[in-house]
This record gives structure tokens, C-alpha cells and sequence, in this order.
């Protein structure tokens, strides 16, 4: 690959709808050691412009040289940093310590009323990192994840504030993608969130509710049949 190829490829790698799994590693003209090699000079300076767009890259695609200058990020003064490292881990299937970070930053979030550092709407777009991470991890971290989800989605639906936690555009709260994790627990210890969340009205034009009772029912199996008679 030359030199200008190399750079935009480069570029694309950065980008955050890029691919970021091995199968599509797979399909491409260059590797992994190939890439840290063409971006190490720039991580010299993590701080830079440059150096930023590099650890972007590394972080995004799991690149193992560089994972004792990424993991760090997971406690990055800048809150929006700290989003960014977290939901890269989860994404690959990785904790070390990014789920804890995430509801740490979920627990700060409503004393944040104007939604900055990170954004509310970040943080709710961390979602489905979370039940990405469900899917790609063992146990018990796959159940770490879900009960996680579940006391984040119980302390927002019971805070007087609700309505703007879960709101569509303006929440933190995004209650579909939460309630495919929550209903990855041992069904019977979520069904009763997962029942209110249904049970709910939320500003979302009804999409939460319909994943919510989608992953209800496919935990539940026949045991659904009532409630899904009744909606």
C-alpha cells in the first residue's frame, strides 16, 4: 500500500462507523502490527492532534501494543474521553475496569443537568456498547453487565426526573438497548423490571417498549403469553 493509500486508510480506520471486528480485519490488504507501526510516531505525543487520532485508532481496533496508552483513558479527566475509551472496551468484549467507569459515569450524570462532559446524548449512545459486551464476553462478566444495567435503568424510572432521563433526544437512558441487556440476566431476576419497563410511557415514539417486550418475550418463551396478549 502507498504512502497516500496508506494515509487515507489511515483516515478510515479513525472513523468512528469504521468496522471494528477481526472478520473485517480479515478482508483488508494490511495488518494490525502494520498499522501500529505507521501510527507509533504519532503516540509519542497522546496529547497531540495527531497522537489523538492515532490512539483513536488503536483503541477502536484493539490494537495490543498499545493498550497500556488506552487503558488509562478509562480514567481521563475529560469525561468525553472516558466515554470514548469505555465504550471501545465494551465493544471489543473487554472490562478492565470499563464497566465500572460506565456506571460511574451514569451516576454522575443527573447531577450534570446541562448535559456536558460527556453529553447526555453520549452517554446514552453507550448502550448498545453494553449489550455488545454481553454478547462477546464470558461469564460473569456477561452478568456483571446485565445487573448493571438493571440498577441504572431502576434508579433512573424511580428518580422524580424520569421523564428526561428516558426522553429520546435529552436522556441518558436508553431504554430499548438497556432492556436487551437487562433480559440477558436469569429471566426470572429481571422480569419485573423488564414488565415496568413495557408497563412504562416514555418519549421515544414506542421504541423502547417494543425491544423491551421483544426481549421479554424471547427470555420468557410461552411464560409471556399472557402479557403480550394484553399490549
Amino acid at each position: 500500500m502507498k504512502g497516500g493509500q496508506a494515509m487515507l486508510f489511515l483516515q478510515f480506520l479513525a472513523l468512528d462507523g469504521t468496522p471494528y471486528s477481526e472478520d473485517f480485519w480479515g478482508t483488508l490488504p494490511i495488518s494490525k502490527a502494520e498499522v501500529f507501526a505507521a501510527v507509533s510516531p504519532y503516540l509519542r505525543d497522546p496529547e497531540s492532534k495527531p497522537g489523538r487520532s492515532a490512539l483513536s485508532i488503536c483503541l477502536r481496533h484493539d490494537i495490543m501494543a498499545t493498550r497500556a496508552l488506552t487503558q488509562p483513558l478509562l480514567t481521563h479527566r475529560s469525561g468525553e474521553r472516558r466515554l470514548r475509551a469505555i465504550r471501545d472496551y465494551l465493544r471489543q468484549g473487554r472490562d478492565e475496569s470499563a464497566l465500572h467507569a460506565l456506571e460511574e459515569l451514569f451516576e454522575a450524570a443527573p447531577l450534570n443537568p446541562d448535559s456536558k462532559n460527556p453529553r447526555w446524548f453520549d452517554l446514552k449512545g453507550s448502550w448498545s456498547s453494553v449489550h455488545t459486551f454481553y454478547r462477546r464476553s464470558p461469564e460473569p462478566r456477561r452478568t456483571e453487565a446485565a445487573l448493571m444495567a438493571m440498577r441504572v435503568v431502576r434508579e433512573a424510572l424511580d428518580a422524580p426526573d424520569w421523564k428526561r432521563r428516558t426522553h429520546t433526544n435529552e436522556g441518558f437512558v436508553d431504554i430499548g438497548e438497556a432492556a436487551q441487556a437487562i433480559a440477558c440476566v436469569t429471566p426470572d431476576r429481571a422480569v419485573s423490571l423488564l414488565e415496568r419497563i413495557i408497563g412504562g410511557s416514555f418519549d421515544d415514539f414506542g421504541v423502547g417498549r417494543a425491544k423491551a417486550l421483544t426481549a421479554y418475550t424471547t427470555a420468557r418463551g410461552e411464560r409471556s403469553r399472557k402479557l403480550v396478549c394484553h399490549r
